[in-house]
């Protein structure tokens, strides 16, 4: 099956480090308009799941993005490893960078090391991964995330 294309998300931590991530679209969306789509889908939950700022977006050409604003306690040395269930019955592990925090800098959805993932923020944004279909795990395998598909999640600190 053909890879489809990525999307590099750039952001940063409130100490005005910037960092990314880099999401894989199904291979089905071939078009900058839906590749726009599905990035909107998914930054729109983004504040819900992590208190870095998003910066800016790139698919061959630039994507738009609506900045926002880093937490000033946020840093994306640490992070949220959460374990996917997929369709084919495997796991995939993707890191959230800079768990939200609190006003008082503790995290909002990570209890003794563990992610609660019944959080609604969590919950949210990982629904779009299936219900808006345009994101998929893998590079190659292009499954989507399982029904239920959330397992589980751990802090991680660099």
């Amino acid at each position: 099956m053909a890879r489809g294309f990525q999307i590099k998300i750039g952001l940063k931590d409130g100490q005005d480090r910037v960092t990314s991530i880099t999401i894989t679209l199904a291979a089905s969306i071939t078009t900058i308009a839906a590749a726009q789509t599905t990035l909107d889908a998914i930054v729109a939950d983004w504040p819900g799941i992590s208190g870095l700022g998003l910066l800016d977006a790139q698919l061959s050409v630039p994507l738009v993005v609506a900045p926002t604003v880093a937490q000033s306690q946020s840093n994306f040395d640490e992070g949220a490893k959460m374990k996917i269930l997929t369709t084919d019955a495997k796991n995939w592990s993707f890191r959230i960078p800079g768990p939200l925090k609190d006003v008082n800098g503790d995290f909002t959805y990570i209890v003794g090391g563990e992610v609660d993932t019944a959080d609604a923020g969590i919950v949210a944004w990982f629904t779009n991964y299936l219900a808006a279909g345009g994101l998929r795990f893998g590079d190659v395998a292009q499954q989507t995330m399982a029904v239920g598909g959330i397992v589980s999640g751990t802090l991680e600190k660099a």
